[in-house]
């Protein structure tokens, strides 16, 4: 009977370790960290090739880089063309040692980097003067990390900041955005006494931090939503007989130079205040034509200089403190200032 029971016994402990090692199993899954165990390294193979075909890839699965994986360009002299839009966890081009590495990004095209830190690296081969990031101006590069992140001084098309707000986003250096500036969530800040080179529009529905740097509007007709968030120095340099257009309160804490194009606050009819000099060298400065906005609709604090452009005052009241300079060009004011 005693060797019967052990029997029994040993049955029903036999029984129980497939569900003891599953539940080991699980708490191995628990317990590991965000990055999933399946996440490839993917590399390219070598080669010139298309982003969206699995052959350019090796480390990856057998497939092309996803979600959970990181991607790196580093043999020298391959072009990758991203023909189809991806997200992946971060992207390294060049490996710090060779040369000629390059990523191309095609018109239509979202590239989504969701790692915090710096997703987006360029290694040495920037150094021997080679492009290694080239972004058509229609194609968009995305950063939504959870935490702060470093954002790439490169040129993009489009770029679009959508990470959790309180979180920021810092630029590297000097950068370009070719098509439109879009804070969705978190905190884009400028280089330390850096300049952003903006195109297309700039919308800002979280936060702008200027740093002391410098935005200069250099494309045509540019929409321009500050959110709330005032820039440093503004520079306009645009086309002629275009203009960026302010949606809302435009706030320079700097200085706002004009030297080529237009700027037209009577679309939406904002206030513009200038804490530093405004200079108008070129081209027309059209003020608000609402004239309920407040004891002044255009506030120049730091002076205001007019050399060879025109300040037209439409239905504001124009409040300059600091030296008026007309030394060529035209200044009309406003219907309404006493």
């Amino acid at each position: 009977m005693a060797a019967s029971g052990r029997r029994a016994g040993d049955r029903a402990l036999q029984g129980a370790m497939p569900r003891v090692a599953w539940g080991l199993l699980m708490l191995c899954f628990v317990g590991t960290s965000a990055s999933p165990a399946w996440a490839s390294a993917c590399v390219d193979n070598g080669a010139d090739g298309n982003w969206g075909t699995a052959g350019t890839w090796t480390s990856c699965g057998g497939s092309i880089p996803g979600s959970d994986d990181t991607a790196a360009i580093n043999t020298d002299l391959v072009v990758i063309t991203q023909n189809v839009s991806a997200t992946v966890q971060s992207l390294t081009i060049g490996d710090g040692v060779g040369y000629g590495s390059r990523l191309v990004i095609n018109s239509g095209i979202t590239l989504t980097l969701s790692n915090s830190g710096t997703p987006l690296t360029l290694g040495a081969d920037a150094d021997l003067g080679v492009t290694t990031f080239s972004a058509d101006a229609a194609s968009t590069v995305t950063y939504t990390a959870t935490a702060n992140t470093n954002v790439a001084a490169v040129t993009y098309g489009n770029l679009t900041i959508a990470g959790t707000t309180a979180k920021i986003f810092t630029a590297l250096g000097d950068m370009t955005v070719a098509g439109a500036l879009t804070i969705t969530t978190g905190t884009f800040k400028s280089a330390a006494s850096g300049n952003v080179y903006v195109t297309g529009t700039w919308s800002n529905s979280d936060a702008f931090t200027h740093n002391s740097g410098t935005v200069i509007f250099q494309g045509g007709a540019q929409n321009v939503t500050s959110g709330g968030s005032s820039f440093n120095n503004v520079q306009r340099n645009g086309p002629a007989n275009t203009a960026i257009h302010p949606v809302d309160a435009f706030t320079v804490a700097g200085t706002f130079t004009q030297d080529s194009g237009n700027t037209n606050m009577n679309t939406n009819d904002p206030t513009i205040t200038v804490t530093g000099l405004a200079t108008i060298n070129a081209g027309t400065l059209t003020c608000s034509a609402n004239t309920t906005n407040g004891a002044s609709d255009a506030t120049f604090n730091g002076g205001l200089t007019v050399s060879g452009g025109t300040v037209t005052g439409n239905e504001s009241e124009i409040d300059i403190n600091g030296a008026f300079i007309l030394s060529s060009g035209t200044f009309t004011a406003s219907s309404d200032d006493s």
